[in-house]
């Protein structure tokens, strides 16, 4: 996945947010020096896509933002085009794991590669 999806990727990559950044405790600050909560919920999913768009380990074959997400794949979740807690969705390159939606608060599972926290699996 070479673009980024989330509307807002361009406008934090433009103002180096992400820039120099050598451990997690540093994105959190440059994060909550954000100046509203909306900010930083759209600064963190940014970086979500990210990273889980690039670390082999969730083998993502597609990260899409909420509002990017492919109608069917909305359908076949059971989600709404409203953001309802879900941040997006990630569709894995194994078969077994399908296409899962990522929580507003939550994680991957990294030995079983699935989500916690409200995730909703569905048939490939």
């Amino acid at each position: 996945m070479a673009t980024a999806r989330h509307s807002k990727a361009t406008f934090f990559v433009q103002r180096h947010l992400f820039s120099g950044l050598t451990s997690f405790a540093e994105l959190e600050q440059k994060i909550a020096a954000l100046p509203d909560e909306q900010s930083r919920g759209a600064a963190f999913e940014v970086f979500s896509e990210a990273y889980l768009a690039t670390q082999r380990k969730y083998d993502a074959a597609q990260v899409w933002p909420h509002d990017s997400v492919p109608l069917d794949i909305l359908k076949n979740l059971g989600l709404t085009q409203q953001d309802q807690g879900v941040d997006g969705v990630l569709q894995t390159l194994l078969i077994q794991s399908g296409t899962r939606a990522l929580p507003s608060a939550g994680g991957v599972d990294r030995k079983s590669k699935t989500c916690q926290l409200g995730c909703v699996p569905t048939a490939t």
